[in-house]
């Protein structure tokens, strides 16, 4: 609940300005010893005045005299180990204390509690007046809440911040600037509910255009005879990275391209390069000193420092142009610049004059950080006054930036005067973003570029991070995850994720199967880093991992598919949906909109059910089918009987079907039936009629003819086990077959999957081979590979990272496994997966192998 006064009553007690002094003084004092503050003294006493302005704002007393149009929101970072993150919001805290006694600490703890500060205004201009917010974030919130629960705060701050500044402000447009433009899916999230809401934008159109100006006038400088122009783009995935990179793909289309991000993200920016038709002269490479070494024109969009010795140590950058979009700054003038670079920043500047992009007074991020002029504004800034300047609202960009949308907001700004302002320093930078081991170029479509130099890191990217944010609050074993699962879920929910058929046999048996494989160890070989890209039935991906199909995600976390989908985009992997999910199919696919997906595709007995349902998968952007052969009727399910909990009889796991116009006809539920909206009468009809009509237990593999009159989809069929039955669903015309045996869920005492892989492998005759059940670690997959899998599928894994973190929690699995997987590749003498064989096993025969622990004894 926000500690600050919501009306324009008056407040509950006066503010005792001398012990606010004090306590100020106190914390002054305690500061004197960081090196980094300049002068702590004078900003206590701005930050005094400025949250009186702020007060005075929220009890209405001066609401009169401050009318506004526009206001563009600034978030500040507070944090209780760094002194350096918002020195000036620091000093406030203590003035919370006396005023609505709340301690600093607890104030750090509840962003809520802190009102937005008025920093600064706009001058007035033909009845148009802006202010300029900042509204606090304080940066310990993911390590104290989680990555979820951080989530859902600061876009409820956000939220507030916008509605304060429409509501008790006036302002017809807010904009958000860097407030976490992903988070608040691009302000779509930050925009109050109301017919009369305002205009929010993030304001990338502003920043792309002046990024494309700046390129420009830099390109025609740049040129030289027979020495085509390399454009290089760092942070190519981010928010706006991605706009910049597509904007100057369109902008320069006879320029060769280098696109940079970190490992995970590389296969969004494919994905990027792609759909701009690009993929000949666009290389992507996880290293940024590639980018430096290799580009002339360089534009960084990323919010850790560039370190500039480290990145290009002692190399002449005369020639040399890095255009930085950091706020603040991220790269170190004198460092650049000593080395004959030049450095530019994506600032604007209104009028020579006082004007309507004009601040009464210039304003600083901070002390030490830098000072922006009165003339002067950030494009996102820029964005947010021309709009409520030129009344152009439908502009507004609510989304990633198309050279399109950028060329819109740019003639608003050109007609507002905008234009690149004088280059500007800014002095504090923050972490320092150094290649990793796994920082290798690539083509756009996967394969080494062949000309990238290696890494000479020893530990890999995620690697480092942890090491350097001291641990992960997630476990790094399959034990460990399922454990922490445990630990957070509700028994019957657990229970359901973790258990298997009977005695739960096939569970164990499953893992046991890698324990009698070693891996070979290879020294002294070629030192470049592994590429574990793949490409499967037209798919590419990242690393050879998807995630398996898996029902009732709700149990796990209330995000379910739509977490797990956002963190295979992020991850640059497949997800295979289940047809048993909590959401709609449709808004997995929205959820992701860059994701990779395929749909897993039980067979209905009502023949309009089973087309609907692959025709509303080709129409989402579902891009293979996956035939569910191995879960036709229920397995004996122990734990399931013991706790009495089938979540289908509770109307779980029934998005798929609750949100089909045939299903609902089947089940006589109303054509706009909605699972939150149905009573317990309708509950127990789609639970009847979903029981009646799931599967199709007479399939044969002749079928396969008639499924393929439905949809134009690859076709991968799931649950072979057996080598007689590879060769029959090969020449029935299958494009993939999937070796499973559903985890262990379906049949007890069966055979490991493992163990029959390698004769599906070798009848399947050259189809691609996927494998699922018993996946663990990163080495599971480098040995399921060798045996002749062209990738393997996480089923319970990646359930447990999304109970314990929510999209966060999948991604985590998702990097240990790309990590572990990647340096198993280049431990075992291989550059990327197609090279792996039999010839890297070994059987383990010689000595008695313990059995892992399974799953059925957590419990």
């Amino acid at each position: 609940m926000p500690l600050a006064p919501q009306s324009a009553s008056p407040p509950r007690t006066r503010p005792d300005r001398d012990l606010a002094l004090r306590l100020l003084d106190e914390s002054v004092r305690r500061a004197d010893s960081a090196d980094d503050l300049d002068d702590p003294g004078p900003a206590a006493r701005r930050s005094l005045d400025t949250v009186e302005r702020a007060f005075a704002l929220y009890e209405g007393r001066d609401a009169p005299d401050l009318p506004a149009d526009r206001v563009f929101v600034v978030p500040s970072l507070i944090s209780r180990d760094d002194p350096s993150r918002g020195p000036e919001i620091r000093h406030l805290l203590p003035l919370l204390d006396s005023r609505y006694g709340v301690s600093a600490t607890t104030a750090q703890h509840l962003i809520a509690a802190l009102p937005p500060l008025v920093m600064a205004s706009y001058g007035e201009h033909a009845g148009h007046r802006g202010l300029v917010l900042q509204t606090p974030v304080t940066a310990d919130l993911v390590t104290d809440l989680g990555p979820d629960a951080a989530a859902a705060r600061i876009s409820g701050i956000v939220r507030e911040t916008v509605s304060f500044a429409h509501d008790r402000l006036g302002a017809r447009v807010v904009g958000l600037g860097a407030t976490l433009p992903a988070l608040t899916r691009f302000g779509r999230e930050a925009v109050p509910p109301g017919p009369d809401a305002p205009i929010v934008t993030t304001g990338h159109g502003g920043t792309v255009h002046l990024i494309r100006l700046l390129a420009r006038r830099t390109a025609d400088t740049l040129d030289a005879p027979g020495s085509p122009l390399r454009i290089g783009v760092i942070g190519a995935a981010g928010s706006i990275g991605s706009s910049t990179l597509v904007t100057l793909l369109a902008e320069f289309p006879d320029s060769a391209f280098l696109a940079c991000d970190r490992p995970t993200r590389l296969g969004r920016v494919r994905r990027l390069v792609e759909a701009a038709g690009a993929e000949r002269r666009t290389d992507v490479t996880a290293d940024p000193g590639d980018v430096v070494r290799r580009c002339r024109l360089v534009v960084s969009a990323i919010t850790e420092r560039l370190d500039v010795d480290a990145l290009a140590p002692g190399m002449d950058l005369t020639g040399h142009v890095l255009i930085d979009d950091s706020q603040p700054g991220c790269v170190d003038r004198e460092a650049w610049e000593k080395r004959g670079g030049r450095l530019l920043w994506p600032i604007g500047t209104g009028t020579a004059g006082p004007g309507p992009l004009s601040r009464r007074d210039g304003y600083s991020y901070g002390p030490g950080v830098g000072l922006l002029h009165p003339h002067d504004l950030w494009g996102c800034e820029a964005e947010a006054a021309v709009l409520a300047l030129s009344g152009e609202h439908t502009a507004a960009v609510r989304g990633p930036v198309t050279p399109q949308a950028a060329a819109r907001v740019g003639a608003l700004c050109e007609q507002a005067g905008v234009r690149p302002a004088d280059p500007q320093s800014h002095a504090r930078p923050t972490t320092i973003y150094r290649p990793t081991s796994a920082a290798v170029g690539r083509r756009a479509h996967g394969r080494p570029a062949g000309s990238e130099e290696p890494s000479t890191t020893y530990t890999s990217g995620y690697q480092s991070r942890v090491f350097a944010e001291g641990g992960s609050r997630f476990p790094f074993t399959a034990q460990g995850l399922a454990h922490a699962a445990r630990d957070v879920l509700p028994r019957h929910a657990f229970d359901y994720i973790a258990g298997g058929a009977g005695r739960e046999r096939t569970v164990a048996a499953n893992e046991e199967a890698f324990a009698r494989w070693s891996l070979t160890y290879r020294i002294l070989r070629d030192g470049r880093p592994a590429d574990p890209s793949c490409t499967v039935l037209g798919t590419p991906m990242s690393f050879p991992v998807m995630l398996a199909p898996a029902g009732v995600a709700e149990l796990a976390h209330p995000e379910a598919e739509k977490a797990a989908a956002r963190a295979a985009a992020e991850a640059g992997v497949v997800q295979v949906l289940s047809s048993a999910t909590s959401t709609p199919l449709e808004e997995v696919a929205e959820a992701a909109p860059e994701g990779r997906r395929w749909f897993q595709f039980a067979w209905p007995d009502d023949e309009r059910l089973a087309r609907s349902l692959l025709d509303r998968a080709r129409k989402a952007g579902y891009t293979a089918v996956v035939l569910q052969g191995d879960c036709h009727v229920a397995g004996w399910r122990t734990r399931e009987l013991d706790s009495g909990f089938f979540p289908f009889g509770r109307g779980h796991g029934l998005g798929n079907y609750l949100s089909d116009p045939r299903f609902r006809e089947l089940a006589g539920l109303p054509a706009a039936a909605l699972p939150g909206q149905l009573g317990p009468a309708a509950v127990r009809a789609a639970a009847t009629a979903w029981n009646r009509h799931y599967t199709r237990p007479s399939l044969d593999p002749a079928d396969l003819e008639l499924l393929r009159s439905w949809t134009d989809l690859p076709l991968a069929v799931k649950g072979v086990c057996r080598a007689d039955e590879a060769k029959r669903l090969r020449d029935a015309g299958a494009d993939a077959l999937i070796v499973s045996n559903h985890g262990g869920r379906q049949l007890d005492a069966g055979p490991a999957a493992l163990d029959c892989l390698p004769a599906v492998a070798e009848a399947a005759a050259g189809l691609p081979v996927l494998f699922d059940s018993g996946v663990r670690t990163g080495t599971d997959v480098l040995i399921a590979l060798a045996l002749g899998a062209s990738a393997a599928m996480i089923g319970r894994p990646w359930l447990y990272g999304l109970a314990i973190g929510g999209q966060a929690g999948v991604e985590h699995v998702l990097r240990c496994l790309e990590t572990e997987f990647t340096g198993a590749l280049t431990l075992t003498g291989h550059h990327d997966p197609a090279g792996l064989s039999a010839s890297d096993l070994t059987p383990v025969t010689a000595f008695p192998v313990p059995a892992f622990p399974a799953l059925r004894s957590i419990r």
